[in-house]
C-alpha cells in the first residue's frame, strides 16, 4: 500500500471525493463538505478545516484550480475547479482495485463505487469482479505467509488468521452488495 501523495489506491485519503464532486462541475468547499457530511459520513469523518486543508494541497500539486468570487458586503469565496491533472488522478483512481485490506476496501470501495454510481453505474459490476478477485488474491497470500510460520510464533500467526477471517467476511459482504445491485 503506497503512501505517497498521488498515488492511486491505499492512500486512506478523502483528497478523492473533492477530486469526485468536482468531475461533476465547480463548486464550492462548503457545498462539497455537506454533500460528504450527507452521503458519506459513516464512511469518511472530515471535519471542514480538514476539507480545506486538503483543498490547499490539491491546488499546491495543481490537481484543482481556486478562483476567487467576490461577494458584495461579504468576504469573497473560493470557487474550485478540476485541473485535467486532477480529472485524470480521479478517473485513473475510479477504476482501480483497492488494496486487499478490509479498512481499505470499507474507505476506499465504498468511495469507489458511490461515484461510479453517480457517474458511470454500467462499470459497476466490473469493479464488484475486480474487487472479489483482489481479495482472494490477498486472502492466498496470508494464507501462505501463515503456512511459512513456526508453530512457536503465535502472535504472528494470530494476527494473520484474523486477517484471513475479516477477508472472508469481507468478500461475503461484496457478494451480497453486487447482488443487491
Amino acid at each position: 500500500m503506497a503512501n505517497k501523495a498521488g498515488s492511486l489506491t491505499g492512500q486512506l485519503s478523502p483528497e478523492i471525493i473533492i477530486l469526485g464532486y468536482l468531475t461533476q462541475g465547480s463548486r464550492y468547499g462548503y457545498e462539497m463538505h455537506k454533500q460528504a457530511t450527507k452521503d458519506l459520513e459513516e464512511v469518511w469523518h472530515i471535519s471542514q478545516s480538514q476539507l480545506y486543508s486538503i483543498i490547499k494541497r490539491l491546488a499546491s500539486r495543481g490537481e484543482i484550480a481556486i478562483e476567487e468570487v467576490t461577494q458584495e458586503k461579504l468576504p469573497s469565496r473560493q470557487l474550485l475547479h478540476l485541473t485535467e491533472q486532477g480529472k485524470n488522478r480521479f478517473n485513473t483512481w475510479l477504476l482501480s482495485v483497492a488494496q486487499g485490506s478490509t479498512r481499505v476496501i470499507r474507505l476506499e470501495f465504498v468511495t469507489r463505487i458511490y461515484f461510479l454510481s453517480i457517474l458511470e453505474p454500467v462499470r459497476i459490476p466490473r469493479i464488484f469482479e475486480a474487487q472479489i478477485n483482489a481479495v482472494d488474491l490477498s486472502k492466498i497470500k496470508l494464507e501462505r505467509r501463515l503456512a511459512l510460520l513456526p508453530p512457536t510464533n503465535v502472535f504472528n500467526k494470530k494476527s494473520i488468521q484474523l486477517r484471513i477471517m475479516q477477508l472472508d467476511v469481507t468478500k461475503k459482504w461484496l457478494e451480497n452488495w453486487k447482488e443487491e445491485i
